[in-house]
């Protein structure tokens, strides 16, 4: 897909806060096929010892993991890309 083609692209936002380096963002904007997902540290909590990542992305549902220990609070971005 070029950007050229690209009319609009829809965003939804906002933070998820893990527990035992768990935790899971609910947003009905989430396509698994085309979503693109971002995620960046809001506030240090526990023990930051890996960067977070999803771990599953499905419809309406991602769950992100990290080290055992973080109960930091992410913000999450989702782009959804529409050609």
């Amino acid at each position: 897909m070029s950007i050229a083609n690209l009319r609009y692209i829809p965003v939804s936002f906002g933070t998820v806060t893990l527990v035992a380096g768990a935790g899971t963002i609910n947003d009905s904007e989430i396509v698994p096929a085309s979503s693109l997902v971002s995620l960046s540290l809001n506030t240090v909590g526990g023990a930051v010892t890996v960067a977070p990542y999803l771990l599953t992305i499905g419809a309406g549902t991602c769950q992100v993991r990290a080290g055992a220990g973080d109960t930091s609070i992410y913000n999450w971005v989702v782009f959804n890309p529409q050609a």
